[in-house]
């Protein structure tokens, strides 16, 4: 009999085998559930994405078979089957039974023709040989030679007969080809009418069949590493995001939305090239939600959103600052996104700023100058912002510069000038060092007359172009519509309202009026080369803004104390004023704050949160607040010293952006970079020219600006538009660059009745360089740009063209100025002298405005004459009509 123990051991031991199975069977259920579900959740991705696209194509699949069922489909169906029939038919007669036998006959005889030359070429392959080895062996080679020569002579006369069998077998298929020709033509139409449907079936075999798998681009070569050697970048994003770059998901739940902008987007940068990490960082090797989006907190690349993934343009594009792009049309029959409908119907394409936040960052950091106190790469050379400090106390009233200093927004609501948080004796202070260390203001050229009415200045402000910069709020302080304002929500130039207040008196508002330059040489105030007269009156409306208040007497007494210099100078020195303004002391003064060159790529351990608990410890929210809020991260050990540019969440977004795209490390492989042309790079210095001038405050420039044309009654009275984008009106294609530098150098009016003004600007040579290039790349002529030569003319031509400008005909001198003649009418409706136009115009430019002058400018008053020219001059042929009318014009400025 066993030990009473051994049935109580046999029961722990299946105890423990039942307990071992259930735990193994559990870690087995759980390993496969880990594996299929948790470890690939882009499995579910991958056939809801297939259910969605299925469910899609066969909607279109079941409309194109609605299409085709529909009556009007159907005959025209029955109509191809019926030519079809007929043709076949026609195949089965005597006719195409012959040309069918005749060719292959004729085939067969050149098959034959053809190897019977080929053995004749091996036989005399043989004969040489035999015929080279006697020779060799210095033996006997008569019988070998005669035996090569015949069979040389065989296969030459084969060669005529074999051309002959060619052509004929040739001309015997072209006739089996032009009988067969109809039925081909009638099944194209056939497979025309069905090829949608039929495309479509292929769609839906193609999804039921698609695997599912990780979909995986390996980029060599976006990224380098510090000894500049590539680094393979892994993108496995189209793994879930599975309709990004397909037309007809734009409304789609992520992860299967398509992407925005999607042509014109992936027609320069395919995923399969590029990946998606490249633009949105994140970590692209992952394929769970939370390891790819979701950003730990201390990730080197997390992803970016919303604007944020616009500031890796920069990456590739460098050099850059606008990206705006014509909407392309759908190809391939993708169904369209929203936006590229228009283009898709034939109509002008919409323009897409696929970087705006970038491209705004961009100009509120130049406007700003946020490169006065920090070092930034690209702006080692930039100018300063703000005005020359080195004369102020001709220029301002004591008491106007403290209260400007201690708050600016106060005088100027969108003032460029930032927020110090100075109380009143540390702006006194900072206002008495500026006015010990002022220098005397230069001489006025000319009188100015005290006398001369303000209302009449009030005309000139309106006439001149004043209001292109300058602008009369009033009491509301609500802006006018500008677009600088627009873009960087601040002023171009200072609001005159309250003027009176600040300037020091009639002399030295009078002297500047005359000639900025003379008081501040690198100011972008322009020169009206207005006289004495009206530089007066001017003077005197302009001194009607605002009230005059005396300085207080212990106000100018505190002004004058040296310790309170002392103490102008220390502040001045520790606030980094110089950065923006020439202030005499500090020429030499290095620049206070942080380099931000590397600044987009900087740790959370680099960033000083201080007792800001509540800001979320990542790099996006630390750049929002200090760029919105900059003392928040004070201590009480630690002052922070950058003042506040009054910036809402927008302005805050876009120069983040833009702070986002500063990076120190070394340029992506040479293929990834999208180096500007010459062309280019002279159209992106122009734009900055344009935005340092403020030309679009008077001139529409690619398709923006002309602000000031409000002020006028009619836009033939306002400045004319230079360039139109989506339109042929181009400044660089319509003049010559010789007449364009001349006149930017020393303007003359083209259309003299008018009393708006083309300013003398004082442009160093090399802006005036860049502006003409800039012209001259927008119109893409080459560069550098040739010379225009004008010929010699057609005498005949010339002729022609003078009877067609007659009042028999075009009346041309009907709105048109002849020298000092002016046309009769309204003024409205004048033109310039045609005398100026050969050295100003360009000819080509000349035949395409008369051609279609509406479509080279849309809203013009020059009338349309062609189609429609006159049948009785050269003969009705319109080309060399207008050829005519530009060569006569041409012949009036010689």
């Amino acid at each position: 009999m066993p030990p009473p123990y051994i049935p109580d051991e046999r029961r722990t031991l299946r105890r423990i085998f039942f307990v071992s199975s259930m735990i193994l069977l559990a870690t087995m259920v759980w390993a496969l559930w880990d594996e299929a579900v948790s470890r690939r959740p882009w499995v579910n991705y991958q056939v809801t994405f297939n259910t969605l696209e299925y469910r899609q194509v066969k909607t279109e699949l079941e409309a194109a078979r609605k299409r085709i069922e529909s009556p009007e489909a159907q005959r025209t169906l029955e109509e191809l089957k019926t030519q079809l029939s007929v043709a076949e038919d026609a195949l089965k007669g005597p006719d195409y039974a012959a040309a069918v036998a005749e060719r292959d006959r004729r085939e067969r005889a050149l098959a034959e023709a053809n190897q019977t030359l080929q053995f004749t070429r091996s036989e005399l392959d043989e004969a040489y040989y035999f015929y080279d080895k006697a020779r060799h062996e210095k033996r006997d080679v008569s019988r070998t030679k005669a035996t090569v020569d015949r069979l040389e002579k065989q296969a030459a006369d084969l060669l005529p007969g074999i051309e002959a069998a060619q052509a004929a077998a040739d001309k015997a298929a072209e006739k089996v080809r032009a009988l067969e020709k109809q039925r081909a033509a009638v099944e194209a139409k056939l497979e025309e009418v069905t090829a949608e449907v039929r495309a479509l079936e292929r769609r839906l075999e193609a999804i039921r069949l698609r695997p599912l798998e990780v979909k995986q681009v390996v980029v060599d070569g976006l990224q380098l590493n510090e000894f500049e050697q590539p680094i393979l970048r892994v993108d496995r994003c189209e793994t879930c995001h599975l309709g990004i770059d397909r037309g007809g998901f734009e409304a789609a739940e992520q992860p299967f939305r398509t992407h925005p902008n999607r042509l014109a987007i992936f027609g320069k940068h395919p995923v399969i090239q590029l990946g998606c990490t490249g633009c949105h960082e994140g970590q692209g090797t992952a394929l769970e939600v939370a390891l790819a989006h979701r950003p730990k907190k201390y990730w080197e690349r997390p992803m970016l959103k919303a604007e944020m993934t616009e500031a890796t343009c920069l990456r590739c594009h460098r050099g850059q600052s606008e990206w705006v792009v014509a909407a392309p049309a759908p190809a391939g029959g993708a169904p369209p996104a929203p936006g590229e409908a228009q283009a898709a119907e034939g109509k002008p394409a919409s323009l897409l700023d696929l970087a705006p936040a970038l491209s705004r960052g961009m100009a509120l950091l130049e406007t700003l100058g946020c490169f006065g106190c920090h070092n930034i790469r690209g702006y080692e050379t930039a100018e300063k912002v703000g005005p020359d400090l080195t004369r102020i106390r001709a220029k301002v009233q004591p008491a106007w510069l403290v209260r400007w200093i201690q708050k600016p927004e106060a005088y100027l609501p969108h003032t460029r000038m930032p927020s110090f948080g100075l109380s009143e004796k540390e702006a006194t202070a900072i206002a008495a060092y500026l006015l010990k260390h002022s220098e005397p203001a230069p001489r006025a050229a000319g009188s100015y007359a005290p006398a001369v009415p303000a209302a009449r200045g009030r005309e000139i402000f309106q006439q001149v172009g004043c209001y292109a910069c300058h602008q009369l709020r009033g009491p509301d302080g609500e802006p006018q519509p500008s677009t600088f304002f627009a873009q960087v929500a601040r002023d171009f130039a200072p609001d005159l309202s309250g003027l009176a207040s600040k300037v020091s008196g009639p002399e030295w508002l009078f002297a500047w009026l005359k000639d900025p330059k003379a008081f501040r040489p690198t100011t972008p105030m322009p020169s009206l080369r207005l006289s004495d007269a009206e530089a007066s009156a001017l003077t005197n409306f302009l001194l009607t803004l605002g009230k005059r208040e005396a300085a207080p007497p212990a106000l100018l007494a505190a002004l004058g104390k040296p310790e309170l210099i002392e103490e102008g100078r220390r502040l001045i020195g520790k606030r980094g004023c110089f950065g923006c303004h020439e202030i005499r002391g500090f020429e030499k003064a290095e620049k206070i704050a942080p380099d931000l060159s590397n600044y987009g790529n900087k740790r959370l351990l680099e960033l000083f949160f201080g007792d800001a608990t509540q800001i979320p410890e990542t790099w996006e929210d630390y750049t929002f607040w200090k760029l919105q809020q900059p003392d928040i991260y004070a201590t009480e050990r630690i002052e922070q010293i950058m003042p506040n540019f009054r910036l809402n969440d927008d302005q805050v977004k876009a120069l983040r952006t833009y702070l986002k795209s500063f990076s120190a490390e070394p340029a992506p492989h040479r293929r990834f970079l999208r180096a500007l042309s010459d062309a280019e790079q002279a159209v992106e210095a122009g734009r900055r020219l344009v935005r340092k001038y403020n030309c679009v405050g008077c001139h529409v420039v690619e398709g923006k600006g002309g602000d000031i044309r409000v002020r006028f009654a009619s836009p033939a009275a306002a400045p004319p538009p230079l360039t139109l984008r989506n339109g042929l009106l181009s400044e660089g294609e319509k003049v010559q660059a010789p007449w364009l530098n001349e006149f930017l150098i020393q303007p003359t009016p083209i259309r003299p009745w008018l009393t708006v003004r083309m300013p003398t600007f004082g442009f160093a040579s090399n802006e005036v360089t860049g502006l003409v290039g800039y012209f001259n790349g927008q119109a893409g002529l080459p560069f550098p740009t040739p010379l225009t030569y004008i010929g010699p003319l057609d005498g005949s031509l010339v002729a022609a063209g003078r009877k067609l400008a007659s009042k028999d005909y075009f009346d041309c001198f009907s709105c048109h100025q002849q020298g000092e003649r002016k046309p009769e009418g309204p003024s409205e409706g004048w033109a310039p002298d045609l005398a100026l136009a050969r050295r100003r115009l360009r000819p080509e430019w000349m035949v395409k405005w008369i051609t279609d002058p509406q479509k080279v400018q849309p809203g013009t008053k020059m009338p349309n004459f062609y189609p429609g020219g006159p049948d009785d001059i050269l003969g009705g042929d319109e080309k060399r009509q207008i050829q005519a009318l530009v060569e006569f014009i041409l012949s009036l400025g010689r």
